[in-house]
Parts: structure tokens; C-alpha cells; sequence
């Protein structure tokens, strides 16, 4: 098969690093706004669970066909998503953990040094379903 003409497959690559990576932070953008405007059940421990659970499976979904599909290029744009959602889900808890006594009137269940735990998850899965989907070659054909 002949290679196209290699700034278009740079291109190509670049758009879709830079597609997933988007999408990816979008993700857990677009649920904690919709969770702040309603349930706000990122204050307790059980909410957390839900909201990251709610967020990450997409998340782990996209990144696995993408990655299956535009192979090292979308791996990377995948593993750039995830450290922008984790800096996104640090920052977010800081405000939230922060804002509760104003918002619900008491603290958030879970403590505050804690807080460095969901984003450690969310980027630990992020590495695991940015590149272990990558089709290895197998060894027979060199």
C-alpha cells in the first residue's frame, strides 16, 4: 500500500490527539456541571463514587475505540485528554471541597488530604486504556 503524502498524515495524527484529548476532558466537564446544577452529589463520598464511575466508563469506552482504530496517534491524544481531565477533577474537588459549607451548609464526607485520590484513579485508568489497546505486532511477522 502506498504512504500518503506525509504532512496529510500528520495532519491527520495531530487532529485526532488533539479530537480525543477534547473529548475526553469534555466528559467529566459537562457531568459535574450538570451534577452542581442539580443533585450536587459530588459532597458525598457515595456522590463521588457515581459521578466518577458515571464519567470514567465513557471515558475508558472512547478511549478504547479510538485508540483501536487511529492506533499511536489517538493513544496519545487519549493519554493527553485523561491529564487534562485529572488536573480538571484536582481543581474541581479543591473548589468543591472549599465551597460545600456555603452550598449544603456542612463539609464534604470525605477529608480534604484525600481529595488526591480520584484524580490519581483517573489518571492511572488513563494510562491503562490509552495504551493497552494498541495492536501489537506479532512476533512471525518481524
Amino acid at each position: 500500500m502506498a504512504s500518503k503524502d506525509p504532512d496529510t498524515e500528520y495532519m491527520a495524527g495531530c487532529l485526532t490527539a488533539v479530537a480525543i484529548a477534547f473529548v475526553l476532558l469534555l466528559i467529566p466537564v459537562l457531568r459535574c456541571i450538570l451534577d452542581m446544577q442539580g443533585a450536587k452529589s459530588i459532597f458525598t463520598t457515595s456522590g463521588l463514587t457515581n459521578l466518577l464511575l458515571q464519567t470514567s466508563i465513557p471515558c475508558a469506552i472512547v478511549s478504547i475505540l479510538w485508540v483501536r482504530w487511529f492506533k499511536i496517534a489517538a493513544a496519545c491524544g487519549s493519554l493527553g485528554g485523561w491529564a487534562c481531565g485529572t488536573a480538571y477533577w484536582f481543581l474541581h474537588l479543591q473548589q468543591s471541597i472549599a465551597s460545600a459549607p456555603a452550598q449544603i451548609g456542612q463539609q464534604t464526607e470525605y477529608l480534604d488530604s484525600t481529595m488526591w485520590i480520584v484524580p490519581a484513579c483517573w489518571l492511572g485508568l488513563g494510562f491503562a486504556v490509552s495504551f493497552l489497546p494498541l495492536p501489537r505486532k506479532n512476533a512471525e511477522q518481524g
